[in-house]
């Protein structure tokens, strides 16, 4: 979502600013396209705990260090806020772990 802009131009930016005229979402408009988003976490060690406080979500857990995350159906007009994706590994102790991936002729870690 974008609010107005100024151009701090003072009256001398009128209606050529093509910046200023560029038009916006007015807050509490309801977004005139559908949002979808869906993440597949590969946490490379067990998930304790995924959530979603911006949007409604399905979690789905297919093993230990994986969840899928998509938006709940009735969330589809959502693309007006940020996304924010909060999760937990499991465990209480210190670990480590390596993040691998592979594309092409290029690996990356973390």
């Amino acid at each position: 979502m974008v609010g107005p802009r100024y151009s701090g131009g003072g009256s001398s930016s009128g209606s050529s600013d093509n910046f200023v005229n560029t038009p916006y979402l007015k807050s509490g408009n309801v977004t005139p396209y559908n949002f979808s988003i869906k993440v597949n976490l590969e946490a490379g060690m067990p998930i304790q705990n995924v959530q979603c406080e911006t949007h409604k979500t399905q979690i789905k857990y297919p093993k230990a260090s994986n969840a899928v995350i998509q938006l709940d159906p009735s969330e589809n007009k959502g693309g007006n806020r940020d996304f924010v994706l909060n999760y937990q590994l499991a465990g209480d102790k210190i670990e480590s772990g390596l993040m691998l991936y592979e594309h092409g002729d290029e690996n990356f870690f973390l």
